[in-house]
């Protein structure tokens, strides 16, 4: 799935192709279930399928998110009615984001 995603933004695949992967990505994630215990290891599982559906149908921010939820469920299920606990994944991100800005800036010669 990655793959895809990747080879669309460098212009090796077209839409259809990108469409069918994001559809593909969506309807993986719906299929997991989740988890009830205590490590929430499940439930960061489906949040990071639906990251990369999200991802791969353009809706960055719902990725961004669905990353984060990952991540700090990955830590405990309860860990995320806690906002203080997506603190360092978003700071992460808004790093992220910053150097991508950069970079494309400074590949277009604007810094």
């Amino acid at each position: 799935m990655f793959d895809v995603g990747k080879n669309f933004l460098k212009g090796k695949v077209d839409d259809s192709v990108l469409c069918e992967a994001a559809s593909v990505a969506f309807d993986l994630s719906t299929k997991h279930a989740g988890s009830n215990s205590l490590d929430g290891s499940g439930n960061a599982a489906v949040s990071a399928s639906y990251g990369v559906a999200a991802a791969l149908r353009g809706r960055a921010l719902e990725a961004a998110e669905y990353a984060a939820y990952a991540k700090v469920y990955s830590d405990a299920n309860y860990a995320v009615t806690d906002l203080e606990n997506y603190a360092d994944e978003h700071a992460w991100q808004i790093a992220t984001l910053e150097e991508l800005i950069d970079s494309e800036k400074s590949e277009k010669g604007l810094l």
